[in-house]
């Protein structure tokens, strides 16, 4: 019966969080995230034992903001603010239970398996791109079956690795993740379509990378076998973006808030065409709501954290300190991506360390366009997840690919990680150059 309860409250806080997009009342979102609270507790026996190590750090860290003079009041803001997370957590299970089932994504994976070798990691690559921009780590789910189990050793990690940079270079143009949603919640201001057009630009630049670093000699027509095999699930991934952009642009909604209220009207569509499915995702969604404790629960100590952080007299007079430097631009979009990917070699996981940062930065006026400086956020994000032990897409593609984490982790990718970091900071600071008033 607990499990029933639980996700009756995970219900409750994702109704609540949607409904504080349109009701501004703080009675509302106390109640809400009361009951977000309640519902960490009652997962706390399924929650990692890594996650609460993790929380714990994050506590303690919170314990000396408050002896340094941070207030209980602003923990629990960090909380509230957290709330846009439950929303969107639940409201892309719901998403990804039904892209399992769409008719075009079998038949996009059924395609990229007769891919001939030369173009496999190629294919791989790409796929979990597609397939990782809504599914996220489920992705790995549709791609590992096309890698024979008993394939050598080499062919397997050469696989997952490709695999990997598919899925996690998603992050930089997909609303479906955490990270989007972090940068999202401190700089809501950003429009749509820039986030989008910017984040494609980064994406292709990153698989081109990818590309040239591990797929030579260069053969144009292997790339084009496996876009082929895409353009069905491409065709699904515009009209998410698109739909998204519409209703962020007309009902003034961010970006975030228009994800929450998109999905699930567009779900509701795909269920009106397909009765027969309903049920399936509607189970599959809330059997779902049990395996989101570990992320909430990081999440919301992290909101709560990087919020009394920036409250903290103490700490904002340090920090007006360092922007009275000013520091370049450059500097800046670069400590935006390492603070993330470096700590993250070491297993931290960019969930804490992006949460605190980025609200660090935006507490203060600093010469970063706001749009430059959400991407370099996402793209630390999307990088430092490739090389983390922690991060679950590592531990998820290592099992799927019957590989160590530590493989994945320190392989081939770690090389890929620092050189379009280095790329991604060129561009994003001569862009914020270009955006710079004169």
């Amino acid at each position: 019966m607990l499990y029933i309860f639980r996700r009756l409250v995970l219900s409750l806080v994702w109704l609540g969080a949607v409904s504080s997009l349109f009701i501004d009342m703080g009675a509302l979102r106390a109640l809400t995230t009361s009951l977000l609270i309640i519902f960490l507790a009652l997962s706390a026996g399924s929650i990692r034992r890594e996650s609460w190590v993790v929380a714990g750090g994050i506590a303690l860290a919170a314990i000396v903001v408050l002896f340094l003079g941070g207030s209980w009041a602003q923990l629990w803001h960090g909380f509230e603010r957290a709330l846009i997370f439950a929303g969107l957590l639940p409201t892309l299970q719901l998403t990804r239970a039904i892209a399992w089932r769409l008719p075009k994504v079998a038949k996009a994976r059924a395609d990229l398996g007769t891919l001939p070798e030369r173009s496999a990691d190629i294919g791989l690559m790409f796929g979990a791109q597609a397939f990782g921009y809504v599914l996220s780590t489920g992705a790995f789910a549709m791609v590992s079956s096309l890698v024979a189990a008993q394939a050598p050793m080499a062919r397997r990690l050469a696989a997952g690795a490709a695999s990997l940079r598919g899925m996690s270079t998603s992050i930089l143009w997909s609303p479906f993740f955490v990270a989007f949603a972090v940068a999202s919640s401190y700089l809501p201001a950003v429009p749509a379509w820039q986030v989008f057009a910017l984040g494609f630009v980064l994406m292709a630049m990153a698989l081109l990378i990818s590309i040239l670093m591990f797929a030579r000699p260069l053969q144009l027509a292997a790339i084009g076998q496996a876009l082929k095999c895409l353009l069905p699930v491409l065709a699904y991934l515009l009209i998410a973006v698109a739909a998204v952009m519409v209703v962020s642009a007309f009902a003034g909604l961010s970006t975030l808030g228009s994800v929450l209220v998109t999905m699930p009207l567009l779900v509701t569509v795909q269920l009106l065409f397909r009765p027969v499915i309903a049920l399936d995702v509607v189970r599959e969604t809330v059997r779902g709501f049990d395996r989101l404790g570990d992320d909430l629960l990081l999440i919301t100590a992290s909101m709560g954290l990087a919020t009394a952080v920036v409250a903290t007299a103490q700490i904002a007079d340090q920090l007006s300190f360092l922007v009275a430097l000013e520091i370049p631009a450059t500097v800046v979009i670069a400590g935006m991506l390492l603070i993330q990917l470096l700590p993250a070699m070491a297993g931290v996981h960019p969930i804490i360390t992006a949460t605190v940062v980025l609200a660090a930065f935006t507490s203060q006026p600093l010469n970063v366009h706001p749009l430059i400086l959400f991407q370099a956020m996402v793209a630390g994000w999307s990088l430092g997840t490739m090389v983390s032990m922690s991060a679950i897409s590592v531990v998820t593609t290592a099992n799927m690919f019957n590989l160590a984490p530590l493989q994945l982790a320190y392989g081939r990718n770690l090389g890929y990680a620092l050189v379009t970091a280095a790329a991604v900071v060129a561009v994003l600071s001569a862009l914020n150059t270009a955006l710079s008033p004169a």
